[in-house]
């Protein structure tokens, strides 16, 4: 098998100013080699990087517009392809997905130990945030 991988935030200062312009998702080998931005989402945050436990899928927050705090949830099956990394995203929160999460922000995803469901932080009608709860599931089909 290949070489087990980390995620990172990859904080980025475009024009040396001091002032972190992006923040994308990058992954690399645990020694830090090979590093690749998996996002390429130029003025858009990513942040709270995590692994799901089979290592197939990482799930992470983005804002859903340039300068803005509202976060999707993301999650991003990744494969290798002739040696690139290959990433197909789905939105969990996004609107016009539907279910009980849409229009609620959210943010800071993980993966609940035991099954394979995402555990977020979300915030209720009143804009207290509430304690993590499990709250969305991975809707991407079984391979």
């Amino acid at each position: 098998g290949g070489q087990r991988k980390i995620a990172f935030e990859n904080w980025i200062d475009e024009d040396g100013d001091g002032y972190y312009e992006d923040i994308e998702i990058a992954i690399a080998n645990e020694d830090g080699t090979d590093a690749v931005n998996i996002t390429n989402t130029p003025n858009l945050v990513e942040r709270h990087p995590v692994w799901s436990r089979d290592g197939r899928r990482l799930a992470f927050a983005r804002e859903t517009a340039v300068d803005t705090e509202e976060q999707d949830i993301i999650v991003a099956d990744l494969s290798v392809v002739d040696g690139l990394v290959v990433s197909i995203e789905s939105n969990l929160t996004a609107d016009g997905v539907g279910g009980p999460l849409m229009g609620v922000p959210v943010s800071q995803p993980d993966w609940a130990r035991t099954q394979d469901l995402l555990v977020i932080n979300a915030q209720d009608a009143s804009g207290t945030w509430a304690e993590p709860q499990r709250s969305a599931t991975e809707r991407n089909p079984e391979p």
